[in-house]
């Protein structure tokens, strides 16, 4: 992944996404993929026809967590993820939607 500040020069195959800049000044950039966390008890694999229905493919399940999912606009533009995730919010027992964001690391003192 490269971020430019401007238009970015030409490149074959190359997907452009929003960058949004942190209150630090960092750049944040959307990955296209959602962690939904539906209640306790919510298995989040049965749900996958209520995610479909809301616009989103289950792009795994995490075994930690029974009642999440990793999920991405069935399109796979990062831009109707984020415009999605009012409908995520909406479902019966989702109770997070959260879109996954790549900033930059943070280093620790002495690193």
């Amino acid at each position: 992944m490269r971020v430019y500040q401007g238009a970015a020069p030409p490149a074959r195959g190359a997907v452009e996404g929003p960058v949004y800049r942190t209150a630090g000044g960092d750049s944040a950039v959307p990955t296209g993929v959602v962690f939904v966390r539906f209640a306790a008890g919510v298995r989040a694999g049965g749900r996958r026809a209520e995610l479909l229905a809301a616009g989103f493919t289950v792009d795994s399940l995490p075994p930690w967590a029974p009642s999440a999912a990793w999920v991405r606009s069935r399109s796979g533009v990062i831009a109707d993820a984020l415009r999605g995730l009012s409908r995520l919010r909406r479902l019966r027992e989702v109770e997070a939607a959260e879109p996954e964001v790549l900033t930059v690391r943070a280093r620790r003192r002495g690193e």
